[in-house]
């Protein structure tokens, strides 16, 4: 099944009303066929106001430990992932292969906060 975002006609009308756009583009925002910022910001809407994500890639976004290396690493789909330096407190998070933030010594629920907008990205690219 391809990935898409189901919400109810009422969650359709207030993304429609909200981004001042037609219900058809909210339509095509939440089937993945657009992916302008705007469609990434819909689709993010949606999940936050209890639209679910259903079909494409199944993540397991277990967090996996390289004792070895000093690292842990989370994939949060084929596109996004978080590394840790377990000894520097340094976390890295890449997007398409490339560093697209770094953070140093966050505190535990920051850290989770971390990964719930990381988890809401994945879904929404």
């Amino acid at each position: 099944m391809k990935k898409q975002i189901l919400i109810d006609r009422k969650g359709i009308g207030y993304l429609a009303d909200a981004f001042k756009v037609t219900r058809e583009q909210v339509h095509r925002a939440l089937r993945f066929e657009r992916n302008s910022d705007a469609a990434r910001s819909m689709r993010a809407m949606a999940l936050q106001n209890g639209g679910a994500l259903v079909g494409g890639e199944a993540v397991d976004d277990e967090m996996e430990h390289d004792t070895a290396r000093g690292l842990m690493v989370q994939n949060f789909s084929s596109r996004i992932r978080l590394t840790v330096d377990i000894h520097g407190g340094s976390i890295i998070v890449w997007i398409d292969r490339k560093v697209a933030e770094t953070y140093h010594n966050l505190t535990i629920p920051e850290f989770m906060k971390l990964q719930d907008d990381l988890r809401l990205r994945a879904a929404t690219l």
